[in-house]
């Protein structure tokens, strides 16, 4: 099966102001390792010792209707809603957490949804759970969800059986928005032909082991070695490399690099390192050091070594259809899980696999990770109850399930390895790679929260696409340009 790509087209609005969450309570611990939780509107929540989760009726038996939000990243899709009818259903059937707790869907087109959340929660009538959705449909709504680090103890979540790095993942400016759910995690993809023909070994499939050339010998697998890989891969239309004399870089056929499909800088430059572009204050512009190394190299990448393609080579005939690396013409790639099958295009499972990403200058990987979560607003009516719920839908019996139905690896390191041996999700990579990759996302994400999101991203092209693709650009002196097109955006946004 081809793993379906999906990403939602998010329409930005404007940050805004969540109403106050109304919870709170008692917690008692008997002596059996129970917890028992009352709520300010007289609910009972017992948590036994082993983590199962059982929630009573309040006295006065007040039906609770936990409303799920669809529409900010997958489960749009004609497909994919009566699978998740059909958890809607289960939930209601077998009443998990109680008889007074229903489950009830609503999905709303993707390019709608961004408006009409904050028309519900701005009338007073917010869901209480929202999802599934990315750090970028997450950061739309920045400070407006609710921390779960409360309700993980009060309700003695387990979290044991996810990597503690893909929890940290969704703890946001020290809010926990979410739990981990379903990951399509990056690797460095490669077309196996180019190496062979090339003659050279294939880079190292687990994170921080050395690269082992042909001849056995061991060399740090990080950028510098890549750098070495894409240069040999590199072939113009006579058969030259860079590393020889005579290669014509405007007949270029053959790339040992592509960077990435999405070529925004800040995902670009991951492979030196996390990093953001606004300060811990939200709202001063900075330019972290380990970036501005990374618009250095990348650009001589292109004009000086010639192993990464310029604009507009990827933009061509030759690298453009599918993508770079579908194409036959690239070497290597790196991407996410969801970019099997429409990216691969015609490779077949021989041609290509994936391996890990490479160090960055200072020995430092990372990983970047593209995931979702379900949040629930700060406002929502049902806090509790929304939080059990969706520790119920992430949960080892649905969690994995629900992953499966868009096209996730799961998060719980329970689920994944019957996950990666159903043939069904035979995907000519190795998934071992992708599992391994999760313990080194990029916090803070790529995609997290600035200062007025959709116009900083602009702000931000508009100095790095002309730089990119002017070979005599100055990247280092044009460094300094950036706070001027940035600040005043931050300015604007939260002055």
């Amino acid at each position: 099966m081809r793993l379906r790509k999906y990403r939602a087209v998010i329409v930005m609005v404007l940050v805004f102001a969540l109403l106050a969450a109304a919870c709170g309570g008692d917690d008692t611990t008997t002596g059996d390792g129970e917890t028992t939780t009352t709520a300010g509107d007289g609910e009972t929540t017992t948590t036994a010792g082993d983590g199962d989760t059982a929630t009573t009726a309040p006295p006065s038996g007040e039906a609770v209707e936990v409303r799920w939000f669809i529409g900010m990243g997958a489960g749009t899709d004609a497909p994919v809603i009566p699978l998740q009818q059909a958890v809607v259903d289960e939930f209601n059937a077998t009443k998990p957490l109680g008889e007074n707790i229903t489950l009830k869907m609503e999905v709303v087109d993707a390019d709608d949804a961004p408006t009409v959340l904050q028309t519900q929660i701005a009338g007073g009538n917010p869901p209480d759970i929202v999802g599934p959705m990315g750090v970028r449909s997450a950061a739309t709504f920045f400070g407006g969800w609710l921390d779960m680090a409360p309700y993980i103890e009060s309700n003695n979540y387990d979290l044991s059986d996810f990597d503690p790095a893909f929890v940290d993942f969704w703890n946001i400016g020290g809010v926990q928005i979410g739990l981990p759910f379903g990951a399509f995690p990056q690797m460095m993809w490669y077309n196996s032909a180019h190496f062979d023909e090339a003659g050279l070994a294939y880079p190292p499939q687990e994170f921080g082991a050395p690269y082992v050339d042909a001849d056995g010998n061991e060399k740090p697998w990080n950028v510098d070695t890549l750098r070495e890989l894409g240069m040999v891969l590199t072939v113009d239309s006579n058969g030259l490399t860079p590393l020889d004399d005579g290669f014509d870089p405007n007949a270029t056929v053959q790339w040992g690099y592509c960077g990435t499909v999405q070529n925004e800088f800040r995902g670009l430059a991951t492979m030196f390192g996390a990093g953001s572009f606004v300060a811990d204050d939200n709202e001063t512009f900075q330019f972290p050091e380990h970036w501005k190394d990374f618009a250095v190299w990348y650009h001589d990448a292109i004009y000086k070594d010639y192993w990464i393609p310029n604009p507009d080579f990827r933009e061509s005939d030759l690298l453009a259809n599918p993508s770079p690396l579908g194409s036959g013409n690239c070497s290597m790639m790196a991407t996410h899980t969801w970019f099997q099958g429409w990216g691969t295009g015609e490779l077949a499972f021989d041609e290509f696999d994936t391996a890990a990403i490479p160090a960055g200058p200072d020995g430092t990987i990372t990983a970047k990770l593209h995931a979702d979560t379900f949040g629930i607003p700060e406002s929502a009516p049902n806090p509790n109850e929304a939080f059990q719920v969706v520790g119920w839908m992430l949960g080892p019996e649905q969690g994995p399930v629900l992953a499966g139905i868009y096209g996730a690896l799961p998060a719980r390191n329970s689920a994944q390895e019957s996950f990666v041996a159903d043939p069904e999700n035979d995907a000519g990579f190795t998934w071992s790679v992708g599992q391994d990759a999760l313990s080194y996302p990029d916090i803070p994400s790529h995609e997290a929260w600035w200062p007025a999101y959709v116009e900083s991203v602009d702000g931000l092209d508009s100095w790095w696409d002309p730089l990119v693709r002017d070979p005599n650009a100055d990247v280092a002196a044009a460094i300094p340009e950036l706070e001027g097109i940035l600040q005043p955006i931050y300015d604007r946004a939260t002055g």
